[in-house]
C-alpha cells in the first residue's frame, strides 16, 4: 500500500511486467468498456426520447474512447515501451474516467431536468398564442 503513495511507483520509468491475472483482467476490462460503448450507441438509436438518446450517446462515446486509450496503454504497457508504458498513464486515465462519469451524472440530473421544465413551460404558453390559418 506505500507504494500507491510513493512517486517513484507511479512515474517508474521501467515499471515491472503485469502478472498474467492483471494482463487479462486489464484486457478484459478494457474490451468490455468498448463493446459496452458500441452496445449502448447502438441502443441509443432506438430511443424515442431525445434525452435518454443524448445519454446513451455520451454514455457510448466515453466507452469507446476509455476503452480504445486502455487498449493502446495495455498494449504500451506490455511491450515494455518505458514512457508510454509508465503506470501514471493508467491513474491519469481513471481520473479522466471519474470526471467524466461526475459531468455526465451531474448534466442528467441538474441540467436535463431544468430543459424538460423549459420545454414543458415553452409549450403551455404556446397554446394561448394565436395561429396563422392554414388553407
Amino acid at each position: 500500500m506505500n507504494n500507491l503513495i510513493n512517486l517513484n511507483f507511479w512515474f517508474d520509468n521501467t515499471p515491472s511486467s503485469f502478472t498474467p491475472s492483471f494482463e487479462t483482467g486489464f484486457l478484459y476490462l478494457f474490451a468490455l468498456a468498448v463493446v459496452s460503448g458500441l452496445a449502448a450507441r447502438i441502443n441509443a438509436k432506438t430511443k424515442p426520447d431525445k434525452y435518454q438518446k443524448i445519454l446513451r450517446l455520451r454514455l457510448g462515446n466515453g466507452l469507446i474512447t476509455f476503452g480504445i486509450l486502455g487498449l493502446i496503454w495495455y498494449f504500451f504497457s506490455f511491450e515494455e515501451i518505458q514512457v508510454f508504458g509508465m503506470r501514471f498513464w493508467f491513474l491519469l486515465l481513471m481520473v479522466g474516467m471519474i470526471i467524466w462519469s461526475y459531468n455526465l451524472y451531474r448534466y442528467f440530473t441538474k441540467t436535463v431536468p431544468a430543459l424538460i421544465r423549459q420545454e414543458q413551460s415553452k409549450a403551455e404558453a404556446n397554446q394561448y398564442l394565436p395561429r396563422t390559418n392554414r388553407r
